[in-house]
C-alpha cells in the first residue's frame, strides 16, 4: 500500500532533490494557508465557546496530522526523498480536513444554520456548496 504523499507533487516540474523539496515546501504553505483561511472564516461563525472547542479540535488534528505523515519517514528516515513525502502527505491532509470544516457548515450540513456564504469554503468546496437556497 502507498501512504497518502508518498509521490511527489504532480504540478511540481523540478528534475532535482531541492527543486522537488521546494515544490513540496510551497505546496505545503499553499495547503497550510487555504486551511486557516477556511478556519478563520468558520470560526466567526461560532459563539466564543465554540470557537474554544474548534480551537482544540484543530490543535488536535494538527497532532494527529504531523504524527500520521511522519510515519512515512520509518522506511527511510535519512533518504532524500522523505521530507518531500512528508510535506505532500501533509498538504492531502490539510485539503481534507479543510474539506471537512466545510462541509460541517455547507447548507447540506445536519443543522444547516448558515444565512450566509463562506467564500473559503467556496474555493474549496465549489462555488454552489455554501451559497444558500
Amino acid at each position: 500500500m502507498t501512504p497518502p504523499g508518498s509521490q511527489p507533487t504532480p504540478t511540481c516540474t523540478a528534475l532535482t532533490q531541492t527543486g522537488l523539496d521546494a515544490c513540496a515546501s510551497a505546496d505545503l504553505a499553499q495547503a497550510d494557508a487555504r486551511l486557516k483561511a477556511v478556519l478563520d472564516e468558520v470560526r466567526g461563525f461560532y459563539q466564543p465557546a465554540q470557537q474554544s472547542v474548534l480551537d482544540q479540535s484543530e490543535a488536535d488534528w494538527m497532532s494527529y496530522r504531523d504524527t500520521y505523515c511522519g510515519i512515512l519517514l520509518l522506511p527511510t528516515p535519512a533518504g532524500s526523498i522523505a521530507p518531500v513525502n512528508v510535506d505532500n502527505c501533509k498538504v492531502l491532509l490539510d485539503n481534507e480536513r479543510a474539506k471537512d470544516v466545510c462541509s460541517e457548515v455547507s447548507p447540506d450540513a445536519p443543522l444547516n444554520a448558515l444565512a450566509y456564504p463562506f467564500t473559503q469554503c467556496d474555493k474549496v468546496l465549489g462555488p454552489t456548496a455554501t451559497a444558500g437556497p
